[in-house]
């Protein structure tokens, strides 16, 4: 199982999220279109290098709970992170 925590940049409902380690040769890179009851994602140019495991892919459309901006998220061992107390190149390390 695989994890994902950084920087989206969104303008207009459409956003855009790149990540790349220096041990990867494309990195991760996604479209992302916030619809009023869904998200659509799409990887762009074949860079899936995301670490989410052998042939799993973010692609697809996602069924949208709330518009609200979370302030927080539960990490992959079960601990509640703040985005304001945390952000990406402090969980990151």
């Amino acid at each position: 199982m695989g994890a994902l925590y950084g920087r989206l940049e969104v303008r207009n409902d459409t956003g855009s999220f790149y990540m790349k380690h220096d041990y990867q040769k494309n990195g991760c890179h996604w479209f992302l279109k916030f619809l009023p009851n869904n998200l659509k994602i799409e990887t762009i140019n074949s860079r899936d290098e995301c670490e989410f495991g052998y042939a799993v892919i973010a692609d697809g459309n996602f069924k949208r709970r709330s518009a609200k901006m979370p302030k927080s998220f539960v990490d992959i061992e079960g601990n509640k992170i703040s985005f304001k107390e945390t952000p990406p190149e402090k969980y990151n390390k």
